[in-house]
């Protein structure tokens, strides 16, 4: 599960780096994708990850004023 979930994420990254445009997404859209990958008994990693994402700055959270950094 753990391997599935890294060629996920390098597969994701790889995909990033061809664009020069963020992808625009829901939070439920993208754990959702993530537990389609793990399965849903592995929450702990998707918890980690999701955390990772946001404290390295690779999530940004949308509103009416633009990109907003997200912190843990």
């Amino acid at each position: 599960m753990l391997a599935g979930m890294v060629a996920f994420l390098t597969a994701l990254r790889s995909s990033w780096r061809k664009r020069p445009e963020a992808i625009q997404t829901t939070l439920y859209d993208l754990i959702a994708t993530m537990q389609d990958e793990v399965g849903p008994e592995d929450d702990a990693l998707i918890v980690n990850t999701m955390t990772e994402l946001i404290r390295t700055g690779q999530i940004r959270f949308l509103n009416e004023m633009g990109p907003q950094r997200a912190g843990c």
